[in-house]
């Protein structure tokens, strides 16, 4: 059966009937089509051999629906063990481990282009958790959200998930921030930051190293505040005096 399969989408691939490796990765690479392929081929390296002795084409938007139906034809006759809970990075001690991985230290986010809407990025992480998960997986919120992607920061075009994989120390610092100074409003970016304090919010471990961070901004901004006053200790100039006052040291 699995042969079967695999002849079935080598020859798809062969007769076009797929958007080719070359032309996807010239496209927007926070796309789900492009995000569906890239896991594809991490799992099957003989689907990456079939598309790289393809020709390249660039009718790349005509072809991406073609590749999602072959990509969720292999997934649903081989599915991979894929989980939407986070593997939190920890130390040997086991505790959380806020440094950066390797991965996100050589991560370099695709070229700038204007935040997604939130009804569009939701509406791509579904469709992410349809190829990866189950039935069960798309009933539940926090698998969605694991898939929604980031579109601020350094870390641009990666998921919620992997975000948490790989640097727990920067996404816990700016969701203090963002805790603490900002308000949600209609605008893409602040949809997409304010998503990403309710999916860290969802694991009290991550959520206890923000409220330490902000309680330690916290800190930081009263001691700047006591700092930037006028020592109380000043001598002020003295009232000045009532009429019958003056009046009186005057009778005398």
């Amino acid at each position: 059966m699995e042969r079967f399969t695999n002849l079935r989408v080598i020859l798809a691939l062969h007769a076009g009937q797929s958007s080719l490796f070359a032309s996807i990765k010239r496209s927007n690479q926070r796309d789900a089509t492009f995000q569906i392929f890239q896991i594809c081929l991490s799992n099957y390296p003989w689907l990456h051999q079939a598309s790289a002795n393809q020709r390249a084409s660039s009718r790349f938007s005509s072809r991406s629906a073609s590749l999602l139906f072959v990509a969720k034809m292999e997934f649903k006759a081989r599915p991979p063990k894929f989980s939407f809970e986070p593997k939190l990075p920890r130390t040997v001690n086991g505790d959380l481990k806020l440094q950066a991985s390797e991965a996100a230290r050589t991560y370099r986010p695709p070229p700038f282009t204007p935040a997604l809407d939130g009804m569009t990025v939701t509406r791509n992480a579904r469709q992410r958790v349809e190829v990866l998960g189950t039935r069960e997986s798309l009933r539940n919120p926090l698998s969605i959200l694991s898939q929604h992607v980031l579109q601020f920061g350094k870390y641009r075009g990666q998921t919620f998930k992997w975000v948490l994989e790989n640097d727990l120390g920067w996404v816990t610092g700016v969701m203090a921030l963002v805790d603490l100074d900002d308000k949600e409003t209609e605008a893409p970016l602040s949809r997409n930051k304010f998503r990403l304090l309710t999916y860290v919010k969802r694991f009290p471990e991550v959520a206890a190293q923000m409220e330490s961070k902000q309680r330690g901004i916290e800190e930081e901004r009263s001691r700047r505040k006591k700092v930037s006053m006028p020592a109380a200790t000043a001598t002020k100039p003295a009232p000045p005096k009532k009429e019958e006052e003056m009046d009186e040291a005057k009778m005398d």
